[in-house]
């Protein structure tokens, strides 16, 4: 006898749960995909409180539609194309300029700096780095924001954005290498 843990559920089966009437399952689809939806929610949309709206949002469509879903083991990105529908749906209803990567003064971690100017020069630091992020690519934009802003694993990163493990590893390679070399050159 061994002491392994089984393996969580799968998507496909945590789907066909919900399906048959297992509303617990659907909680538990929620709480997997909640963090990577709200770090990509957070990068369109750029506001804390409209991007927990869309997130909810897109969970509560997700749960209505969820007999339409086709393959049930690709919950994870017919989500996310929920939400990244929502999202450019509130751009366009409220005129929100879209503001990717852009974290809020308020949430950032205090400051270790030991001077004003160290601070002035983290600041600036970050000003170019969050420039240089809404200069990439949409689809390295996204890459970048589930990884990095949700702490998603790769192959979860991968799954949610629809796409192999491969395809997303090249993207953040290529996303990092353009922020490098901005960051470089600026």
């Amino acid at each position: 006898m061994t002491d392994e843990t089984p393996a969580p559920p799968t998507d496909g089966e945590l789907v066909k749960r919900v399906l048959n009437g297992d509303r617990e399952a659907y909680a538990t689809l929620a709480e997997r995909y909640s963090g990577p939806l709200a770090a990509l929610a957070f990068d369109r949309l750029g506001a804390v409180p409209e991007s927990q709206d869309a997130v909810q949002e897109a969970l509560v469509i997700g749960f209505e539609r969820l007999a339409t879903l086709r393959d049930p083991s690709r919950f994870g990105s017919w989500l996310y194309e929920i939400l990244r529908n929502l999202c450019a749906l509130r751009i366009r209803r409220k005129g929100v300029e879209r503001v990717h990567g852009r974290r809020l003064q308020a949430e950032r971690p205090g400051s270790t700096t030991a001077t004003p100017l160290d601070s002035m020069l983290a600041d600036e630091r970050l000003v170019r780095l969050r420039s240089a992020v809404e200069g990439l690519t949409p689809s390295l934009r996204e890459a970048i924001a589930i990884r990095y802003l949700s702490g998603a694993g790769r192959r979860e990163s991968a799954a949610i954005l629809g796409v192999s493990q491969e395809a997303f590893d090249k993207r953040i390679e290529r996303a990092l290498r353009e922020l490098r070399e901005t960051m470089k050159n600026g």
